[in-house]
C-alpha cells in the first residue's frame, strides 16, 4: 500500500517502527483527527506484524496523546493539535527507548552522583 516497511533486523524494536509509521501518517495529515487508524487485522495485512506488536505500538501512540481507543469501535487520532501532542510524545518515546536500552540516566554535571 505504502512504501513504508518494517525491518525486523533493525536494532529499533518493531513496535517502535510501527508506531513511527503511524505517527508519520498522523503528522502528514493522512490520518487526520477523528480518523480511525488501521485495525489489528489491517496491520497484520499491511506490515505482517504480530498482535502484541500492534498493541504495543498503539499503547505508545496513546501515551503520546496521538490516539485514543474506544472499546468496540477502534483507535482514533485525537483532536489534540499535532504541535501540542508531539513534543510530549517525543520526550516519552525517548525515555521509553532509553529504559529499554538500559541506558544510564543523564545527570547534570552539577548534581552530586
Amino acid at each position: 500500500m505504502s512504501g513504508e516497511t518494517i525491518d525486523p533486523d533493525s536494532k529499533v524494536f518493531v513496535y517502535v517502527q510501527l508506531a513511527g509509521i503511524i505517527r508519520q501518517r498522523i503528522e502528514s495529515g493522512q490520518y487526520p483527527p477523528g480518523r480511525r487508524i488501521p485495525s489489528l487485522r489491517d496491520a497484520r495485512s499491511e506490515w505482517g506484524v504480530a498482535d502484541k506488536t500492534w498493541f504495543k505500538a498503539v499503547a505508545l501512540l496513546r501515551e503520546e496523546g496521538l490516539v485514543e481507543t474506544i472499546p468496540k469501535h477502534g483507535t482514533f487520532v485525537t483532536e489534540l493539535s499535532r504541535a501540542a501532542a508531539l513534543p510530549v510524545g517525543l520526550v516519552r518515546s525517548c525515555a521509553r527507548l532509553c529504559a529499554h536500552a538500559a541506558a544510564p540516566p543523564v545527570t547534570s554535571p552539577h548534581e552530586p552522583s
